[in-house]
């Protein structure tokens, strides 16, 4: 059909893998390949395409500072998927701590992050601007970063470490929030943000359950490796994720 020009082809998906596998396989001009968005006025805006390359060794090479954030949640997965007992792991154990309110989570520093990355990919791997300030703390650092992104009128809302720094931010001030709501010793045992608005959700008003569940939702797709790739999906815009982080600023 690509070769009868009988038919013009208009091919859409959410599934990077087959963007990818199309883009290579029927050997689609660059130009010719888009990413499509909502504006504020519902009007659909293409972007230029990107992404055509392995997205995980593009920002573990790259040397800008959400990079370095953005590979936590895959990071966090791989040791998961190749450590024998990741729960009782201590690299896993850190890092889980940087995607969810632990205890530890507002002391930990971004050296401590860069030393589970060297222990991954290798200490000659190429470092980020970032981690020449290795003193600086984790929770404080992404939270700016967010922050600046938040305030930005000219943001990418086509860039994936935007969607994935947001959700990571939108987690963590969320379960903040539930704590203090919850004002007690909390473990997790398998969820933590489900398992914080169940023992919560008695005290919470419509409006504050339906942020909560709104991030319940929307995060999640955007922080865990999923059965063949990662990479999240098209589906929640940036801006569905702007007005989430809105919420939980408050």
């Amino acid at each position: 059909m690509q070769e009868c020009r009988q038919f013009k082809l208009l091919v859409m998906t959410h599934n990077f893998d087959f963007y990818r596998t199309l883009e290579s396989r029927l050997s689609i001009p660059r130009k010719q390949i888009k990413m499509i968005r909502k504006n504020d006025a519902r009007e659909i805006i293409f972007e230029k395409g990107g992404y055509l390359k392995s997205f995980i060794k593009w920002i573990r090479d790259s040397e800008d500072d959400k990079d370095f954030f953005t590979l936590i949640p895959f990071v966090r997965n791989l040791i998961e998927y190749t450590s024998f007992q990741a729960d009782k792991n201590n690299n896993y154990i850190k890092l889980t701590s940087c995607l969810h309110m632990k205890k530890d989570t507002k002391d930990i520093q971004i050296q401590d992050i860069s030393k589970i990355f060297d222990s991954v990919f290798g200490a000659e791997r190429k470092k980020k601007k970032i981690e020449e300030y290795n003193s600086k703390l984790y929770f404080e650092t992404i939270y700016n970063i967010a922050e600046k992104i938040y305030n930005d009128k000219d943001r990418n809302r086509i860039e994936l470490q935007n969607k994935i720094i947001f959700s990571i931010v939108i987690r963590l001030k969320s379960e903040e929030w539930m704590l203090n709501k919850l004002n007690q010793e909390f473990e997790s045992t398998n969820n933590q943000t489900r398992e914080l608005y169940d023992a919560t959700k008695k005290e919470l008003s419509d409006d504050e359950k339906r942020i909560i569940q709104k991030v319940l939702m929307i995060t999640p797709e955007n922080i865990h490796i999923n059965s063949f790739m990662f990479e999240p999906i098209l589906d929640t815009s940036l801006d569905h994720l702007y007005t989430c982080l809105e919420k939980v600023k408050i």
